[in-house]
């Protein structure tokens, strides 16, 4: 009888698993897995005035307008095989629609396979959508919406539409996701590469009304593309960018530079400075209903690269030092008035600052804190230490 109970107990197991199949694989296959998002104008993108005028309350009936082009980049695994374990291109499918919902919605339509957002690991924005303001302001609040997007997911802007950079192809990767990501997460060789996550560009937005994001630009005649600048935009509007050097001495001044190369001349040649580490001290006050500004910069880190064939005597480190600290002080002095002026939007963090340790000064200030950054008076100070000179034989 026991027996009996046993043998019953087992097959009542087993005929679940032998008769259910694979699943997961059923599941694999039957999905799209969105790497990448890239988001462009669309066609009739000028015609979003019209479309507020006449959707003013009631029913939508401009869901036939393009107004955005939406490219889905996924991994094709059509040619994956055990014999062919590398996939060797992205697919892609694009949709001109008048939403983000809409675009995924007429994705899924286009697609036998059902279109999945949670492996997403890059988001592309043709810097065009920034003439319209309500139309970001509405991709913005679908992203923002999605619980399946990955908050650690990459934001990147692109210097012309979308679709060209995602059907760019790649010397060393095949992905254009894998080959953003590898450009951020590896600034040892790209200094200018600023990494913005989905959740810190959401966040930007909400708590300052403003953000920056890294630049993709394509050099056409070389057939390359990388990252150069960053973005700014305040309101849902592009307010200005910041060049390759630009962007590099405005991470110094954030406090989040990484193997950042400085150069300067020593008796008419250059010598390489790589800083390693920024501690930054800030430090505010209020004269006269102005706010005055200090920000105290200090630098560790190696030469990497110069002239004299020895050791360089304590004199020469000082004196190297001495340079550093004049010259990267004068860089950001200048870069920080011409941020005040052209952009008028603080971008180094001296309001999160504000708010945390001088609130009465946030209080009197912050609600006209753009106005008021763009009128004060900033000084930096800079205080180098070159730790090691390399090796000399």
């Amino acid at each position: 009888m026991k027996h009996r109970k046993l043998i019953a107990t087992f097959l009542i197991v087993l005929f679940p698993l032998i008769f259910s199949g694979c699943w997961d694989k059923y599941e694999i296959e039957r999905k799209v897995f969105v790497s990448t998002i890239g988001i462009d104008v669309g066609e009739d993108i000028d015609k979003e005035q019209k479309i507020k005028d006449e959707n003013k309350e009631g029913a939508y009936s401009a869901r036939n307008i393009k107004k955005l082009k939406i490219t889905y980049g996924f991994p094709d695994i059509s040619h994956f095989s055990p014999s062919q374990a590398v996939i060797e291109k992205d697919g892609t499918i694009t949709v001109s629609t008048y939403s983000m919902e809409g675009a995924f919605a007429e994705a899924n339509n286009k697609s036998s396979r059902s279109i999945y957002l949670g492996h997403a690991r890059l988001i592309l924005i043709n810097q065009e959508l920034f003439k319209y303001p309500d139309t970001f302001r509405e991709i913005v609040d679908y992203i923002r919406r999605q619980s399946n997007l990955n908050r650690k997911i990459y934001v990147v802007l692109t210097d012309g539409p979308v679709e060209q950079f995602m059907k760019a192809e790649f010397d060393i990767d095949k992905h254009i996701q894998t080959y953003i990501s590898g450009i951020l997460e590896n600034n040892q060789s790209f200094e200018s590469a600023v990494e913005v996550s989905l959740n810190d560009f959401l966040t930007s937005l909400a708590e300052k009304g403003n953000a920056i994001l890294p630049i993709l630009k394509m050099d056409r005649e070389n057939k390359e593309i990388k990252l150069s600048g960053i973005g700014v935009m305040e309101n849902y509007e592009f307010k200005g960018q910041l060049n390759d050097a630009e962007t590099t001495t405005v991470e110094v001044l954030r406090g989040k530079a990484k193997k950042v190369v400085k150069v300067v001349n020593l008796e008419g040649h250059p010598y390489d400075y790589e800083i390693e580490r920024v501690r930054r001290k800030i430090e505010v006050s209020e004269n006269d209903g102005k706010v005055n500004i200090n920000i105290y910069l200090k630098l560790s880190g190696a030469i990497k690269e110069g002239y004299k064939e020895r050791p360089l005597t304590l004199e020469e480190i000082d004196e190297l030092e001495s340079i550093f600290n004049n010259t990267i002080a004068e860089e950001g002095t200048k870069i920080m008035k011409s941020i005040q002026q052209n952009i008028g939007i603080d971008i180094v963090g001296i309001d999160d600052y504000i708010r945390k340790f001088k609130p009465s000064i946030w209080e009197k200030f912050g609600e006209n804190w753009s106005e008021v950054y763009s009128n004060s008076k900033i000084n930096i100070e800079v205080d180098t230490n070159i730790k090691t000179t390399g090796i000399i034989k």
